[in-house]
């Protein structure tokens, strides 16, 4: 007997939707920050379409294929093509939300059998435990806006191998140099 459901949650994160668009599509990186998950590999990449093979911290659990559909800065679509899991479509909306953030919805729907609806499988069930993880790996990986006793933080300067890059309320901007020349 299968039991379909759906469930979603929604946060706004202080990141632009490019950069948050960049974090979901890149599949090789979910299983570093998606609970639950052990394996993540994209497999193909054409234009908005993806396959991806992911595993999962399920002991005896065989690897399972997604595909994923994608809309620039704007949807993430992932369906189940190949394997077992509780969690059938994963669905990312993005869109604005003001002073540089991103409004972010997680909508899950899951075909939970009992002898899927195993513990290990439960976080990557949950829609607000995959965001919290999502706002962490972001913090961690996109210095944005911080919060202090004193204020926010609106600008932060840095030297990469592409120059310099400054980051002005959370928006990313590549500083140019200027054709004048100083005297």
């Amino acid at each position: 007997m299968v039991l379909p459901s759906r469930s979603s949650s929604s946060t706004v994160i202080p990141w632009p939707e490019n950069l948050v668009y960049e974090t979901l599509i890149g599949y090789n990186n979910w299983s570093q920050w998606l609970p639950s998950m052990k394996s993540s590999r994209l497999l193909m990449k054409e234009d908005t379409l993806a396959i991806v093979e992911l595993g999962f911290d399920v002991p005896g659990e065989e690897t399972l294929m997604m595909e994923s559909i994608h809309t620039l800065n704007k949807v993430v679509l992932g369906r189940v093509i190949e394997g077992s899991s509780p969690a059938r479509e994963i669905r990312w909306d993005l869109e604005p939300a003001g002073s540089g953030g991103t409004k972010v919805t997680l909508s899950m729907k899951r075909h939970i059998r009992r002898y899927l609806s195993r513990p290990a499988y439960w976080p990557i069930l949950n829609p607000a435990l995959c965001l919290g993880a999502l706002r962490t790996w972001m913090a961690e990986a996109n210095p944005g806006p911080e919060i202090s006793k004193a204020g926010e933080n609106l600008f932060e300067l840095w030297e990469t191998d592409e120059g310099l890059v400054c980051w002005i309320r959370g928006r990313k901007y590549a500083l140019t140099p200027s054709e004048e020349k100083r005297s």
